[in-house]
């Protein structure tokens, strides 16, 4: 039986909407996230070095590899676009992510969206950081959503550390994203092995997102489940069991 005191002071302080990407799920299949993540204008990172390589390799993009996606970014992918002949809008959409043949890798929150950087650190001015200070207004804090990762964001960062136990750095790491709800996803995932699972039917997954947003259907060699986070160390996968045992959920790590 769950602990329902305790699934209201921990539901009061989450997103209860559920995403519209999220409905039409196929029960006990793994959610294909990756295929609806974009850049665009002020978007930093990993992927957007990757994007701007495979640009200058097609001639494209004959300026350096900086991993901001700046004017000149925008202007060659609507070259490749109109080339293609995509829709010229400069923003790499899933198609034109995928005809220039860019892995996507970052972690995906389910309701606010995409982040490729493992780590958001203050004084970043960039798209992610609007995704992280979005979920961190879904949370409470009074943050402006403008993409400055400044004082007041760093204080907002530090205070859900501090009360989620984790390390206050006033950074959001890998570990503070996938306890806010991001899931890891390309090569951010390919360590992520210990998954904490509630072992529960796929029609109980709208009650389990009241208190892990991120809950998702998932199917391994052990059968299916719904996962609530990916981790590179069991540790922490155990913790996020623990949580969800103590909210009288069938919670257990599995090894993927």
């Amino acid at each position: 039986m769950r602990n329902y005191s305790a699934q209201i002071l921990v539901g009061a302080c989450l997103l209860v909407g559920m995403p519209a990407a999220a409905q039409g799920i196929v029960p006990g299949q793994p959610i294909q996230i990756a295929s609806s993540i974009s850049l665009r204008e002020g978007s930093r990172g990993a992927m957007v070095a990757a994007l701007q390589r495979r640009l200058d390799q097609n001639g494209l993009f004959p300026y350096a590899i900086d991993g901001y996606y700046g004017p000149a970014t925008v202007q060659a992918v609507r070259q490749f676009q109109r080339i293609r002949r995509l829709p010229v809008t400069g923003v790499a959409d899933p198609q034109t992510l995928e005809q220039l043949d860019v892995s996507v890798s970052g972690f995906r929150h389910p309701v606010h969206g995409f982040v490729s950087e493992e780590t958001l650190t203050p004084g970043s001015v960039s798209a992610d950081v609007r995704v992280l200070q979005s979920v961190l207004r879904s949370f409470g804090f009074g943050v402006a959503v403008d993409g400055d990762y400044g004082d007041n964001t760093r204080r907002s960062v530090r205070a859900y550390q501090r009360t989620a136990g984790l390390p206050v750095t006033g950074s959001a790491d890998r570990e503070t994203l996938i306890h806010m709800g991001f899931e890891p996803v390309g090569d951010q995932a390919s360590d992520s092995r210990y998954v904490a699972a509630i072992i529960a039917n796929p029609e109980e997954l709208s009650a389990i997102r009241r208190d892990f947003p991120s809950a998702r259907p998932d199917i391994s060699r052990q059968g299916s489940y719904i996962s609530i986070g990916r981790f590179d160390q069991r540790s922490r996968a155990a913790a996020r069991t623990a949580d969800a045992r103590r909210l009288g959920y069938d919670a257990r790590v599995i090894v993927d």
